[in-house]
């Protein structure tokens, strides 16, 4: 098993709190860095959405099945999975 960088996400919802909302998959800290930049400058400028994704406590380095590993290596930063079962410990 590879081992990679791994971001799990949460899913801020107004009224609602927030619940689980995948991993980002990465080579390395640096693409998790940049990865996560791309995806607040896309964001729109003004009040927070009512629904929005974000990055929930630190990424930390952990075992990736290797099919999930080939979907992170086509990819420029990284790859979000929804799949709970493509990280080990």
């Amino acid at each position: 098993m590879p081992t990679m960088v791994v971001q799990e996400w949460v899913e801020s919802e107004a009224g609602w709190g927030t619940s689980f909302d995948g991993y980002s998959i990465h080579e390395t800290s640096a693409d998790r860095d940049e990865y996560v930049k791309e995806y607040w400058d896309s964001m729109p400028d003004g009040p927070a959405p009512s629904v929005y994704s974000r990055p929930f406590g630190e990424s930390r380095l952990m075992h990736i099945w290797a099919e999930a590993a080939d979907e992170v290596y086509k990819t420029k930063n990284g790859w979000r999975t929804y799949d709970r079962n493509v990280v080990g410990e």
